[in-house]
């Protein structure tokens, strides 16, 4: 069982890699280092990342060449002599707590948290056999991580006693690397099984919030903290292959915000570094299904709306674009199953704005949102061709029109059927395969109760992008943000089934294990509902605030608490839990992928918990309890004799001053403070 050791544990705000001494003074030597440390990050197929460098010599040149080359190096020397020559050495270059940390540390355990290194690696193999343990380098590894092991100077790494020791502790034959002068044994960690992708927007096309992530048991660790702390809106994020994408919209309220409009950032889902980040036109609405995360692929709509572009995930080079010959409109959804891409396609190009408000509050208010929310029907996202493009053979599979519009808020796709709805038009269902439309209602009835608006509604209006249409086998879910009704059709021939009035603006429905989850009981408490007749079923005991999404795993349900963080529903032992360090974010909620959950970051001003872009581990075994022994971890200065200052009463020797944590001081201030 892993216990809490004397050592930091470093995050992607501090981040982490690389080890060294002081520079070699011959010129050749640190040509060589540089190049031998850059050859290894190949090696690993890595442009940028989280590096630990273990062990001391050749250290000095390896990690300041990796430091300024868009990699973060966290250097990890067992001996605590070498340490401060080589801070001292950093910090004269200027990268020094940037990009590049020194520290002393044991290598059993390894000071990081687990699955979050992108390279390891051990200098000086030969004398570092004894104290490193497999069993740890494995854990701080991502999954698809890299461990390079060997020496930079000699063969002795391909030596039997090396080979031997690498295959025991790995229990896998090393694979060979040979650089101009050293020799190396290489390492991958395999990728993590059971966990889920956060491919759309609403996890998958049927629009239904609930990842399959096995990995996400509890209880909680932080995996990673860090920036952005506060983010352009709307924003939504998806997630795949170990990364996560965040798009940020067109509203900045204040100028701390404004760097982020119209972005699409990309990181790694590990460690939160950034891998790539590109800039969207203006006024290119992000709140929609316009991005797909794949393990290969990142596909998005194109920005200048004519098809869908194919980007590389990690390196968000372009690989490619889908356009379908004839058709000159404006794609406005997109979807991907089994290697066919269907999208939906409007003649009418939505309006481009981008709003700045620069506000002198210290919050935002929802009156200065963009003019397309208040609007009776919002501007973006209708079209009239519904398409699907089978990706292996590069070919329209089928295409469906209509005169009326389809709004692609309301498109989900399920049971071999893609369902779509327009307000002027009815609700459809197309065969998946041929595109031939199964059904078709046009019930006045069935549309008024869909799109009647809310009266008597509490918490915030939200945002009018969001989706409104969740598929299960049992039933198709319409709630519209602002709207009166929760209304439950039939999937098999588009008839009502039930319909259940609100009382807060934005629940949003969830269908976990043959039951739904919404928010309409009293004061918006979530119920349980039978999905088939809209009998409530459970009260479940807490309710859902604001507009961060109810959203779920196979352990938890999660939402934003009421009065702050977030509510931690134990499905398995059917308690309400509450985590008060993290608040989830407007519309993404808590997103479980990667084998991880996502928080953040916040595109609301409300400083009311931890702010930034977070992640959260399963602690599997870990023990919380510290131990006494090895607590203190003793400087070259300790055993320094030193002669005790006087103490006065205006020291602040404390946290927040004194052991009543008032924050005040008794100092007086000759002249008053200029605020």
């Amino acid at each position: 069982m892993r216990s809490f050791q004397p050592v930091t544990i470093l995050f992607q705000s501090f981040i982490l890699a690389s080890l060294f001494t002081l520079a070699p003074s011959n010129p050749s030597i640190a040509g060589d280092i540089e190049d031998t440390a850059f050859n290894l990050v190949e090696e690993a197929e890595l442009w940028t990342g989280l590096v630990s460098i273990v062990g001391s010599e050749p250290g000095g040149q390896m990690g300041l060449a990796l430091a300024n080359d868009d990699f973060v190096v966290h250097v990890l020397e067992p001996n605590p002599e070498l340490v401060d020559p080589v801070q001292e050495l950093v910090d004269r270059d200027g990268v020094y707590g940037k990009s590049l940390v020194v520290e002393a540390g044991g290598l059993n355990p390894l000071p990081y948290v687990g699955n979050s290194i992108d390279l390891l690696v051990c200098l000086n193999l030969t004398q570092r056999m004894e104290e490193l343990s497999g069993k740890e380098v494995i854990r701080v590894l991502r999954p698809g991580g890299i461990a390079i092991l060997g020496e930079a100077t000699s063969e002795e790494a391909f030596s039997p006693a090396c080979m031997d020791w690498f295959s025991k502790v790995f229990g896998a034959d090393p694979q060979k690397v040979k650089t101009k002068s050293g020799a190396w044994l290489k390492f991958q960690k395999p990728e993590m099984e059971g966990t889920d992708d956060w491919s759309h927007w609403e996890h998958t096309p049927d629009n239904n919030p609930l990842s399959a992530d096995q990995n996400t048991e509890p209880p909680f660790m932080t995996q990673f903290l860090g920036a952005p702390y506060y983010i352009a809106m709307p924003a939504i994020t998806t997630a795949a292959g170990g990364r996560t994408f965040l798009a940020m919209g067109h509203i900045a309220h204040h100028e701390r915000e404004e760097e982020w409009l119209n972005t699409l950032v990309a990181r790694n889902g590990y460690n939160g570094l950034e891998l790539w980040r590109r800039k969207l036109p203006d006024g290119y609405m992000v709140h929609r299904s316009a991005f797909i995360a794949t393990d290969d692929i990142f596909y998005m709509i194109d920005p200048n709306g004519s098809g869908v572009l194919m980007l590389d995930p990690e390196s968000g080079d372009e690989l490619g674009r889908v356009r379908i010959r004839g058709e000159r409109g404006e794609w406005k959804w997109i979807a991907l199953q089994d290697g066919v891409l269907y999208g939906l396609i409007g003649g009418e190009k939505d309006p481009s704005e981008t709003t700045i408000v620069r506000s002198n509050q210290s919050h935002w208010s929802w009156d200065e949102l963009s003019r397309g929310y208040y609007e009776k029907r919002v501007p973006w996202g209708f079209g009239e061709t519904l398409v699907a493009y089978d990706l292996n053979g590069n070919d329209v599979k089928w295409k469906y029109e209509t005169d009326n519009q389809i709004d692609s808020r309301a498109i989900a796709i399920g049971g071999g059927k893609v369902f779509y709805y327009g307000p002027d038009l009815h609700i459809g269902a197309l065969d998946i395969n041929s595109g031939l439309k199964l059904w078709s209602n046009n019930d006045s009835e069935i549309i008024n109760l869909i799109e009647e608006p809310g009266r008597g509604l509490t918490s915030t209006p939200g945002f009018k992008s969001a989706c409104y249409l969740v598929y299960s086998p049992k039933a198709l879910f319409f709630q519209g943000q602002t709207r009166m009704n929760v209304v439950a059709v039939s999937p098999q021939d588009g008839s009502l089934m039930w319909r259940r009035k609100k009382v807060t603006n934005n629940p949003n429905t969830l269908y976990v294990n043959g039951d739904l989850f919404v928010g309409i009981g009293e004061e918006g408490e979530t119920l349980k509902l039978n999905p088939e007749t809209g009998d409530t079923l459970k009260e479940m005991g807490f309710g859902k605030r604001s507009c961060a999404r109810l959203t779920g795993t196979p352990y938890q349900l999660f939402c934003r608490a009421e009065p702050e963080g977030s509510v931690f529903y134990d499905r398995i032992q059917d308690k309400v839990r509450y985590n008060g360090a993290f608040r989830p974010a407007c519309n993404d909620g808590v997103i479980g992928a990667n084998g991880l959950l996502y928080i953040g970051p916040w595109l609301c001003d409300c400083n009311l918990s931890l702010m930034g872009s977070a992640a959260l581990t399963s602690a599997g075994d870990f023990v919380f309890s510290v131990s006494p022994e090895g607590r203190l971890t003793k400087g070259n200065a300790y055993d320094r004799e030193i002669q005790a200052g006087q103490e006065d009463p205006s020291d602040w020797s404390q946290y927040r001053g004194n052991v009543k944590r008032t924050g005040t001081t008794p100092v007086w201030l000759r002249g008053g403070i200029d605020l």
